[in-house]
């Protein structure tokens, strides 16, 4: 029988959280995460990027990205098997696009 699987939670990068003012407590700290998935019986999680204002703080998307999607692909691949990360992508700077697709998948 397959696990649980959330497919919508949260996680802000603690470089990007310190830049935005709407942040929830828990969105930077993946140890709680994991905690609640346990007692919860979640198998995997679905990391999204929260809504917040990061990018006007950090001078785009491109800046919000570029920290952003690496460090979820490092918590995929140090909590393998426990989530599904989602990357962000330079919405503000169209002929950028392409090349973070390029960046995220090379970071797995």
């Amino acid at each position: 029988m397959a696990g649980i699987i959330d497919a919508h939670s949260h996680f802000m990068p603690p470089e990007v959280a310190q830049n935005t003012q709407f942040f929830k407590a828990g969105w930077s700290d993946i140890d709680r995460q994991l905690a609640l998935m346990d007692e919860n019986n979640i198998e995997k999680a679905l990391l999204l990027y929260p809504t917040s204002d990061a990018h006007l703080n950090m001078g785009g998307w491109g800046k919000v990205s570029q920290a952003y999607n690496p460090a979820i692909a490092k918590l995929v691949h140090q909590h393998s098997g426990r989530f599904i990360g989602a990357g962000i992508l330079p919405v503000d700077n169209p002929d950028k696009i392409l090349n973070e697709l390029d960046r995220i998948k090379d970071l797995g």
